[in-house]
């Protein structure tokens, strides 16, 4: 499956907002999305995959009991990743430089968000020099 990098922001948006569990019976999976505001339009394999790929890059901590997927919590590397993209303007922005890249892995898309988060605060301050009384 090709990574979807709106995917892996909407599951940190989404576990930001509190732990969840999704089933992992086929007969329970159709619709079980449906009740998570940030997983909704996506298919069930592909919330899979990405939380998978989260949990692979250490952004959340996940249990598997037995017949359950539990999203328990941000990882800190997960809380500063989405701290970092959570701004629109930012996301949008990191995602036109890996495009023109055409690298989108996870960790270039991290590095591209860090990079752009630093420069924001930079100016932030030339900026406010520039205005000092």
């Amino acid at each position: 499956m090709r990574l979807n990098p709106d995917c892996i922001r909407d599951i940190l948006l989404q576990t930001e907002n509190g732990s969840f569990s999704i089933p992992t019976k086929f007969n329970e999976r159709d619709t079980v999305l449906l009740q998570f505001e940030y997983l909704k339009k996506y298919s069930y394999d592909e919330v899979e995959y990405h939380l998978n790929q989260c949990k692979l890059m250490n952004f959340v901590f996940i249990d598997t009991p037995f017949g359950y997927i539990d999203v328990i919590d941000l990882s800190p590397e997960g809380h500063q990743f989405l701290a970092n993209i959570r701004n629109n303007n930012i996301w949008k922005k990191t995602k036109n430089i890996a495009l023109s890249l055409g690298i989108f892995s996870l960790s270039a898309l991290r590095d591209i968000s860090v990079n752009l988060a630093s420069d924001t605060v930079i100016n932030y301050f030339k900026w406010f020099k520039i205005w000092k009384f």
